[in-house]
């Protein structure tokens, strides 16, 4: 028989990669030297397979830490017959307990419905091997196997440790403390905002308090744009639930984990028992906690969790089946709004999880906000909001609008800091970042002398930010990897005689902690010993020192860091969108274009689209005629080019400016942009840049240039065939040879008799 201890641990499991392995690990030692694991989300109910090339005998593996073990099976065994796997034997692994009647049950159903033989590996088979035989497995598995054989008694007793709630409470007020002093250049004065969220499924968005949230439902999915305050709601929540605490009213127990800090050797069980390791908590209260549903716990940014599909396919499955498991419990996600991705909650579909966005600021919040900061000044605050132009309602709407900056609140305390410093307002949204990043070295300059300007900074930041999204880390670093990497580009800067010598790296580490771009984060602790690491204070700083760098690679760096740059950013174009955008707006008109061209010319179509329509409406309309005058300068035309980057940016800007440029062209050049038109209202029919386009094409049908007629005709065929039709007509009975030869030819390729 296998130990209580043994058991315990097996089925507290949630970790259900680390759960595989050891499966497929034990499946080895039971004679399956050929096992071929699968695993993953689209697994089709095999974990692992195995042929047995001597008798072609084959046998399919699924593991489950589920309870309702008999539903996960059928449910694998339906995939596995409905895929028309070939099978000849199932091996099922679970952690639950299953008496003999169940398992001979069930073996016999399985032989009678689907024909196979069903072997049954229950916890107290997995146990017994676990302490027998195989016990080496114990330290191949320290993630599953964690207690030591001196933690048994306060583990398994028969009276669990009751958590101290109070201490845990008061610990999380003074974290809220600390979170609120470490964060000071971000929260600023914002954070007297009341924060409102608006039910996505709700058509009249009705607002509802954040602190209302965790009522309405077990599972709640947060989202909001970076620095509309998703942090920030969580605390105040956190905070309002430990006051109640404190004063022995009944409440949830409030957790705050960051999933910046999940990695494939730290599980989500794992983050959730650091956090009470300081107030030296047992698993065993912890557990109990869980078990008995009487958490609120807070994953703050799922979109933080790792770059790599494997790893984010790891680390969702990982989150969902602790849900899954501590079902009793309420859960608040966040994650950023572009980044939102609704498939990790489609597996489960008996978690109902609906979707709030935190609310933009409206009018009067904004006119308030400036107000209360500029108390001692109403002139100031008076010529600010007439500068945004705040009440203009049309201005208002468009989403482009620099006005719509300053509705999440971190944008409009950068405003104002820009504002404040020179008068005038920031020109888009990475100017108005890099004055934020300005002011934060500065307001650490009245603290203490700096060794470094923020150009020297830019670049160090700026690979350690390159460096670690390559090696699969992003918000959270350990500490020795940033070491390792600054001290890299330190030595380089210093050699070419840009740091000074007396200048040492200490110097250096301790400046960038001082300005807080990085921040040290409290050691988590796994059964190694403590991890210390590092995080950037908030993924808008990440992402601004992360565009410095793809500035430095495209611009001055060799062709072959520039191909791999553009590699890894079309393996993850998301991840980069906003880096991009940055870049696009801290560069001038014309580098832009040339990173656009890069983009589009590595197929990185998705990173493209993402930086060029977060500009704002100016520099988009811009950006596009920059980009448009450089294939078409001088009468030096690169069709193929302008159409390549066209049909990968049909938004309005891009459309528009390629409609102005018709309107000063001759009449070869119109008959070019009528075509570029066009192929972009084809492609993409439907879009608001192909609806710009659509109207114009209507014109052109009736130009006297036949060339234009054909290809507004073309490309207005979908909205009005009978029009189209027409113009076709007329072109294939009076047009010149050149233009009949191109009706025939599109008539043809379309199927139009």
């Amino acid at each position: 028989m296998g130990s209580k201890q043994t058991k315990y641990q097996l089925q507290t499991i949630t970790d259900y990669f680390g759960f595989e392995s050891f499966c497929n690990d034990l499946m080895i030692r039971l004679g399956f030297n050929e096992i071929n694991p699968l695993g993953g989300f689209k697994d089709k109910g095999r974990d692992a397979i195995h042929f047995c090339k001597k008798d072609s005998y084959n046998t399919i593996f699924s593991y489950s830490v589920r309870k309702d073990w008999q539903e996960k099976l059928f449910e694998d065994l339906d995939k596995i017959k409905n895929h028309n796997h070939n099978c000849d034997q199932v091996y099922f692994v679970t952690t639950s307990e299953i008496s003999a009647n169940d398992i001979d049950k069930t073996i016999l159903d399985v032989l009678q419905i689907y024909g196979w033989t069903l072997e049954i590996i229950h916890l107290e088979r997995l146990a017994t091997y676990v302490d027998g035989p195989y016990s080496e497995l114990k330290n191949l598995h320290k993630n599953i196997f964690f207690l030591t054989s001196e933690q048994n008694i306060d583990a398994l007793g028969e009276i669990t440790p009751e958590l101290n709630v109070l201490d845990y409470a008061k610990l999380m007020i003074e974290r809220h403390n600390e979170w609120q002093e470490k964060y000071t250049p971000l929260l600023a004065k914002f954070r007297e905002f009341e924060i409102f969220a608006v039910d996505k499924s709700e058509q009249k968005n009705k607002r509802v308090p954040v602190l209302e949230i965790p009522q309405l439902s077990s599972l709640v999915i947060l989202l909001g744009e970076s620095g509309a305050g998703k942090t920030t709601a969580l605390w105040k929540l956190t905070v309002d639930l430990s006051n109640k605490l404190i004063r022995k009213e009944e409440s949830l127990i409030p957790v705050i984990v960051s999933l910046r800090n999940w990695s494939e050797d730290f599980s989500v069980r794992q983050l959730i028992q650091n956090e009470f390791n300081y107030t030296n908590e047992s698993f065993a209260s912890v557990e109990a906690k869980l078990n008995n549903g009487n958490m609120l716990i807070s994953f703050d940014g799922i979109n933080e969790l790792p770059t790599k599909y494997d790893s984010k396919d790891y680390a969702r499955r990982d989150l969902e089946n602790f849900i899954h498991k501590y079902r009793n419990n309420k859960y608040i996600i966040t994650c950023r709004t572009p980044d939102y991705d609704p498939i990790f909650q489609s597996y489960y579909p008996d978690i109902t999880a609906p979707c709030f966005e935190i609310q933009r600021l409206d009018q009067d919040s904004i006119a308030d906000y400036i107000k209360k900061y500029f108390k001692d000044d109403a002139n100031a605050a008076e010529n600010l909001i007439q500068q945004l132009d705040l009440y203009n309602n049309d201005i208002w709407e468009k989403e482009t609008s620099f006005v719509n900056l300053a509705r999440i609140p971190l944008h409009l305390y950068m405003i104002i800091l820009k504002f404040r410093k020179s008068g005038e307002l920031p020109s888009n949204k990475a100017k108005m970042l890099r004055t934020f990043v300005f002011h934060m070295v500065e307001r650490d300059k009245s603290k203490q002398a700096a060794q470094l300007n923020i150009e020297i900074k830019e670049q160090i930041l700026g690979k350690l930010a390159y460096e670690s999204i390559k090696a699969d880390y992003y918000l959270s670093i350990p500490k020795n990897f940033a070491h390792k990497q600054i001290k890299v580009i330190f030595q380089f800067l210093r050699n070419r005689g840009e740091i000074d010598m007396n200048i040492t790296f200490d110097n250096i580490w301790r400046e960038l902690l001082s300005n807080n771009f990085l921040v040290k984060h409290r050691d988590y602790h796994d059964n190694y010993g403590p991890l210390s690491s590092v995080q950037w204070l908030h993924q808008m700083i990440f992402d601004y020192f992360l565009a410095c760098e793809i500035i430095n690679v495209l611009l001055f760096d060799s062709e072959k860091e520039k191909r791999d740059l553009l590699d890894i950013m079309r393996s993850n174009p998301y991840k980069w969108g906003q880096a991009c955008q940055i870049a696009l707006g801290l560069v001038t008109y014309q580098q832009a274009s040339i990173f656009i061209e890069m983009f589009v010319d590595n197929f990185c179509y998705k990173t493209a689209q993402n930086a060029f329509k977060d500009q704002n409406e100016d520099d988009a309309y811009n950006l596009s005629k920059t980009i448009i005058e450089k294939f078409t300068f001088d009468n030096f035309w690169d069709e193929d080019s302008l159409s390549k980057i066209s049909l990968t940016l049909p938004y309005i800007p891009f459309v528009s400016s390629l409609i102005e440029s018709f309107k000063r062209g001759d009449e070869n050049d119109r008959v070019k942009f009528a075509s570029i038109v066009s192929k972009i209202v084809i492609k993409h029919y439907k879009s608001e840049g192909a609806k710009i386009g659509e109207e114009i094409l209507q014109s052109w049908i009736h130009n006297k240039n036949e060339g234009v007629r054909f290809y507004a005709a073309k490309g207005y065929w979908e909205r009005d065939k009978g029009l189209s039709a027409m113009v076709l007509k007329k072109l294939l009975k009076n047009g010149s040879s050149e233009i009949q030869q191109k009706v025939l030819e599109f008539m043809e390729e379309w199927g139009i008799n």
